[in-house]
């Protein structure tokens, strides 16, 4: 059996697997510069904790949103 695919679905998939890295990938790179950004800001921890919470509360958003959009229009529309 030989699968027929084109340049466009792979680019595609491409696309959706780089969207689906972006939000595990910020909060890794953000929690490695707590202490840097406690010290440039001169603030607490909680503060800094507080932002990274608004941060994941910003991703859950999203992914509500997208996935309401393509459930009703698919996945191409919603992406361009």
């Amino acid at each position: 059996m030989v699968l027929k695919t084109n340049k466009y679905s792979v680019a595609f998939a491409i696309i959706l697997a780089v969207f689906s890295a972006i939000g595990p990938f910020t909060i890794d790179m953000y929690l490695a510069s707590f202490p840097k950004i406690m010290g440039y800001f001169g603030t607490k921890a909680s503060l800094v904790q507080a932002s990274l919470t608004s941060c994941i509360l910003g991703i859950a958003f999203g992914q509500i949103i997208m996935g309401a959009l393509s459930d009703v229009h698919g996945r191409r529309k919603p992406l361009y």
